[in-house]
């Protein structure tokens, strides 16, 4: 199972907010506190990526952050896994969600 990824603006990250999650929580900060590249790749390379099964499905909504983000895909590849990345069509996530009921 893999960290939640939990998101905040800001330039620095104050460790002693979640010192009371006993490390279950994968926690970033940016300056507008909105998924980027950056964040969703280190989230990859630091949570994912080492605690994937060698083979495995990862569902993402349409948002730019994952559609455009070559650095990750090249990550997946380069980490010798099976890792097949779906991204949804950008705006029918509420259509298509598979965990919505």
């Amino acid at each position: 199972m893999f960290k939640p990824l939990v998101l905040y603006d800001g330039v620095l990250h104050l460790g002693s907010i979640y010192d009371n999650t006993n490390d279950k929580l994968y926690v970033a900060v940016n300056r507008k506190g909105v998924m980027d590249h950056k964040v969703l790749t280190d989230y990859f390379r630091q949570e994912m990526l080492p605690n994937a099964p060698d083979k495995c499905v990862v569902l993402m909504d349409g948002h730019y952050s994952h559609v455009t983000n070559i650095k990750l895909f090249k990550l997946c590849i380069e980490s010798g896994k099976d890792i097949c990345l779906i991204c949804l069509p950008s705006g029918q996530t509420d259509k298509l969600q598979p965990l919505d009921s």
